[in-house]
């Protein structure tokens, strides 16, 4: 018999963490799940600590790959899950307790068929920076029948498209599978694609994941400009075509490439030298000027004002230096 939720994490090189998120699904209070933990050809101990969970508890099946990336991962994943709902978590962060009862909760409604359920999350920096915690939730539970309405509104509410704070039906997601060739925003791109066969979406206010800012989180620090300005421009063309049915979802998707736009640049002039800034300026000039709502940013797609915009930006840097000197003089 099918269980109620699939769980699957792709694994690698998480050996300092992974226990602590294996250890949050196997404590859950329902306890009709199974769990596809998807070795992707790690190099430390994370494999073998699979190994020993899934010889302890039967409903944890462990899948080992050569190293393919986290998309991939997640597509063997998929492809194993047997459960009615699927969820997918990163291997260094974890769960509360109560998430799967409130999702199996949420879904035993008799008046409605529940396609997918975000949830609220914290933002654990305990093991990074100050130690802080943020907490990222909404008033009240909010329901949406609208594919439009839930790409507008988990933008506004910060509940994203992340895959970790979601729970799909199985059925819906069908044949949609992860991009291979992405390693960043990968999980953003294949929930617009679920949202667009959605019938019902549930947000609930309760904050069920924690996701864990650690030194060691190296998907979100990305340092290839041109993969972001990949990534916004597959988003535009996928929300454009498939999810713009009104002013608002306009507005949010110009809003959203605009903020794609605008991190791309700032990782270009942070890492990269002036021939590299140059040909990337060269490469994207036609593409993104049309779409960039902002003016500040067209600006550096502007071929007149670029190198007026190259030499301001240095001056800002001589600028910070001095300041940096000013106010913490060499002992």
């Amino acid at each position: 018999m099918s269980k109620f939720i699939s769980v699957v994490i792709p694994v690698y090189n998480t050996e300092k963490y992974l226990k602590r998120c294996i250890d949050s699904v196997v404590a859950q209070t329902f306890t009709d799940w199974e769990l596809i933990l998807v070795d992707d050809g790690s190099i430390d101990n994370s494999g073998k600590i699979c190994d020993d969970y899934a010889a302890k508890d039967e409903r944890i099946i462990v899948k080992h790959q050569q190293n393919g990336g986290v998309s991939k991962a997640r597509n063997i994943g998929l492809g194993s899950a047997t459960g009615e709902y699927v969820t997918f978590l990163d291997s260094d962060d974890w769960l509360d307790s109560k998430a799967f009862a409130i999702y199996h909760d949420v879904t035993s409604t008799p008046l409605r068929s529940i396609d997918i359920i975000k949830c609220g999350y914290h933002k654990d920096y305990k093991d990074y920076d100050d130690g802080r915690q943020e907490d990222i939730t909404i008033c009240d539970k909010i329901t949406i029948d609208s594919p439009t309405e839930m790409f507008v509104k988990t933008e506004e509410t910060q509940y994203y498209g992340f895959l970790w704070n979601e729970v799909i039906k199985r059925s819906v997601i069908g044949a949609i599978r992860f991009d291979e060739d992405l390693c960043w925003c990968e999980d953003h791109l294949f929930s617009l694609q679920v949202f667009s066969h959605c019938r019902s979406m549930v947000m609930l206010p309760n904050k069920l994941y924690h996701y864990c800012i650690t030194p060691d989180n190296s998907l979100s620090d990305v340092r290839n400009p041109q993969l972001i300005i990949d990534v916004a421009n597959k988003e535009w063309d996928y929300k454009v075509k498939s999810l713009c049915t009104s002013s608002k979802a306009v507005e949010t998707t110009k809003n959203t490439y605009y903020g794609r736009i605008s991190y791309a640049i700032d990782v270009l002039f942070k890492n990269k030298n002036y021939a590299e800034r140059r040909k990337f300026h060269l490469a994207n000039l036609k593409g993104l000027r049309t779409h960039v709502p902002n003016k500040s940013v067209s600006l550096f797609f502007s071929d007149k004002k670029y190198f007026i915009i190259e030499a301001l930006i240095r001056f800002h840097r001589i600028l910070s230096k001095i300041k940096r000197h000013i106010l913490i003089p060499n002992s």
